[in-house]
This record gives C-alpha cells, structure tokens and sequence, in this order.
C-alpha cells in the first residue's frame, strides 16, 4: 500500500484522480484520507510521484479552475 498526498479540494477532482490512479494497470485506490488516497499497488516502484502530481495539477484545473503547485 502507498499513500498518495492529494492537493484537490474539492470531491469532484478528488474522484476523477482517484478514478485515473486506479485506471493504471497494477495500481486501485482502496481509500480516500483527508489530504490523501490510499493506493495499492502491485509494484510501489512503478509508481511516479511527479506524474501524479503533473497529471493532477491538471485534473485541478480543469475542474477547479486553476492549477495549484
């Protein structure tokens, strides 16, 4: 299991992420924190923090309007 930090806010971009993450092969988002998902994955090596992070400042604005770093 890794917990991926989240910087959405609001519900509906914190589905589409959890959605995404748990679209790549290997990888489901099993719980939803506060500040974070709870992610499992079959190798915690094939998981690439900056391309979560890329792929969600992108989801944020698009769906809240403005990218947040």
């Amino acid at each position: 299991l890794v917990r991926v930090k989240s910087r959405a806010e609001r519900g509906l971009a914190r589905a589409v992420m959890s959605d995404l993450v748990s679209a790549a092969p290997g990888a489901l988002v099993v719980e939803m924190e506060a500040d974070a998902a709870l992610v499992h994955v079959m190798d915690e090596d094939a998981i690439d923090a900056a391309e979560i992070g890329a792929l969600e400042a992108r989801v944020i604005g698009a769906l809240e309007g403005g990218a947040r770093r």
